[in-house]
């Protein structure tokens, strides 16, 4: 039975259950390198974290451990908190005697039998330590303090009474007038609103708090956890800009092919005793170069390559026969005659260096990844050959050696006056010394398209170079 059309969701539903796709390679590599970033930094954070812990208790234990003995025994003596206690009492009594002035000052509201029995306040007050000092201030400096200290009590006292008091120079407090219109109440003694005889004996220091005794603490050098530091990258991000301008300079090793190809068969001999006469040696490379780099990936270079190799020639003939002729000339110059006057038997032996140089400029395109402090990039292109010059000697069709070099006497030609056009591909791998230096080792081969002789001689010579560049590359944006 064919399920309805409008359930086409269940259908989907239902065959895609439990369908998995794998994820690709390059997504556990992230995965994995953000859990490394995450376990690093916990590690470091959690690290530090208990370095700074551990130096702020240990500095702690050697502050307390080390504190002068002289500081905490002055501080277990100090009579600070006795002294704190005295003049608390010795408030609470003045306050008392003032509340008793302040209901002089206001006879209406004061029950004068009860303000006649008002006893004389005494002093609870026990006697200061004593090892206990005081100092006196202004004029009583040195003497026994005989008055009560005037800014505490003054401070306490109702307006009225604080008035007068300062008019009496802190002295006694004099007794109100009798009120017009009054019952005249029986008189009260003088005694009453006399500030008891203790508050003579409490010195002005009394009522300050002293200062809390210095303590000495040792100073305790403590290394600070070194700050966090970022690590320093060591590769160029690419991803800041969209051209990247990368410089190269490079040298190296190189190894020739040469090739000797005949056009006729008849020439197939000449061919072979050339080859038997000239043998490969070593070839070396160097050049500069500018690489521009678009969207991160995209390479576009040229530059100056030069490439020089030598061959070895050797000819030995041990059957080699000279013949000695003169020449008869005629009047006008004319050779009219021509006589052997000897044929000289002996060995002929020759034996030179071969040399060729050539300068191009290479056309390329590549392509660049990278991972990390490495990568790799692969180029393709050709080259323009400038500059083709070559010296040596080379074994001619009638056997003979005779030299090549150019502008030299009795030279024959050999060899093109340029290369022309060649084919060149290369694969780089670098690695970041700093961030915008690399270096690279980059292996290539170089083909020549066209023959390097001429179209007259029988032997066309082609050159194929393998070779090894060995840089450094310089980034600049």
């Amino acid at each position: 039975m064919k399920e309805p059309l409008n359930n086409i969701d269940q259908q989907f539903k239902a065959r895609l259950y439990d369908a998995e796709v794998p994820p690709p390679a390059f997504v556990w590599e992230g995965v994995e390198r953000q859990l490394q970033r995450k376990k690093r930094r916990r590690f470091i954070f959690w690290l530090f974290f208990g370095l700074g812990l551990s130096g702020l208790l240990g500095w702690q234990g050697l502050s307390l451990f080390q504190r002068s003995p002289q500081a905490l025994s002055h501080t277990q003596s100090n009579p600070s908190d006795a002294v704190q206690k005295d003049a608390q009492s010795a408030a609470a009594a003045n306050a008392t005697v003032l509340k008793a002035a302040e209901a002089q000052a206001n006879p209406i509201a004061t029950d004068y039998s009860k303000a006649a029995e008002i006893p004389p306040a005494t002093s609870n007050t026990p006697h200061l330590p004593a090892k206990a000092s005081f100092h006196s201030e202004g004029h009583n400096a040195g003497k026994p303090a005989t008055q009560t200290p005037k800014a505490p009590v003054a401070d306490a006292l109702p307006p009225a009474v604080a008035l007068k008091f300062s008019e009496h120079g802190g002295a006694d407090v004099p007794p109100p007038p009798a009120l017009e219109n009054t019952q005249t109440p029986p008189p009260i003694p003088h005694s009453a609103f006399h500030i008891p005889h203790f508050t003579s004996r409490i010195p002005h220091s009394a009522f300050r708090i002293p200062p809390p005794p210095s303590l000495t603490l040792n100073t305790v050098k403590v290394k600070a956890p070194k700050p966090f530091k970022a690590p320093i990258k060591k590769c160029y991000d690419f991803s800041r800009s969209g051209m990247v301008l990368l410089f190269d300079a490079y040298a190296g090793p190189s190894f020739t092919n040469k090739e000797l190809l005949v056009r006729d068969a008849e020439d197939l001999p000449y061919r072979n005793a050339r080859a038997a006469t000239e043998s490969d040696e070593w070839a070396v490379n160097a050049g500069v170069r500018a690489s521009l780099m678009l969207h991160r990936h995209f390479l576009i270079r040229t530059g100056l390559h030069y490439e020089q190799f030598v061959e070895e020639f050797e000819y030995f003939d041990p059957e080699n026969t000279k013949v000695q002729v003169e020449y008869e000339i005629g009047p006008n110059g004319q050779v009219v005659g021509i006589d052997t006057i000897g044929i000289i038997y002996g060995e002929d032996y020759t034996h030179t260096y071969n040399r060729f140089g050539m300068l191009d400029i290479p056309f390329q395109a590549g392509f660049e990844v990278r991972s990390g402090r490495t990568g790799i990039n692969l180029s393709a292109g050709g080259s323009v050959n400038l500059l083709f010059w070559k010296r040596g000697a080379i074994l001619t069709s009638l056997d003979n050696p005779e030299y090549f070099t150019p502008g030299k006497d009795n030279s024959v030609a050999v060899f093109k006056q340029r290369a022309g056009l060649s084919a060149m591909g290369s694969v780089q791998w670098f690695y970041h010394v700093k961030p915008r230096i690399r270096v690279f080792i980059e292996p290539y081969y170089r083909q020549v398209i066209q023959p390097v002789s001429i179209q007259t001689h029988p032997v066309e010579q082609r050159y194929g170079v393998w070779g090894l560049r060995l840089g450094l590359t310089k980034i600049v944006n």
